[in-house]
């Protein structure tokens, strides 16, 4: 039976606890992409229940303390579609991608040929909230 090499056991080693370590190291990262999708997913179940306060609940600060009359007007106007059936583009907005109040534009391009879709998102408070 041969002897392996320090040097090599060692680095293998180190290997080994990097790849056991690597869930916790990206699982943690959020994705503002995701979190712009999960969140238009959400609103679009709100506005097809009539939810108001849960419609309310994904607005930005500005538009969050708007009435009741306000966010249905929102509710009404917010064009949901299937996601599964659409192209999907997430870009920031230039020159509001850093910081603290750092904004995105969502795109969705349906398929059937409609006209794309954009919405405006901004992270307030590390959470991500519609800025119609």
């Amino acid at each position: 039976m041969a002897k392996r090499h320090p040097l090599l056991i060692g680095l293998v080693f180190v290997f080994a606890l990097f790849l056991a370590a690597a869930p916790f190291f990206f699982g943690v990262e959020r994705s503002p992409y995701t979190e712009a999708l999960t969140l238009y997913d959400r609103l679009c179940l709100a506005a097809d229940s009539g939810d108001v306060a849960a419609f309310r609940s994904g607005l930005s600060a500005r538009f969050g303390s708007a009435g009741q009359l306000d966010a249905a007007l929102l509710m009404s106007r917010l064009k949901c579609v299937n996601r599964m059936k659409c192209r999907t583009t997430f870009e920031p907005i230039p020159g509001r991608a850093w910081g603290a109040n750092r904004s995105y534009t969502l795109t969705l391009f349906p398929k059937s040929g409609k006209d794309a879709i954009r919405m405006n998102f901004t992270m307030e408070n590390e959470v991500l909230k519609w800025s119609p």
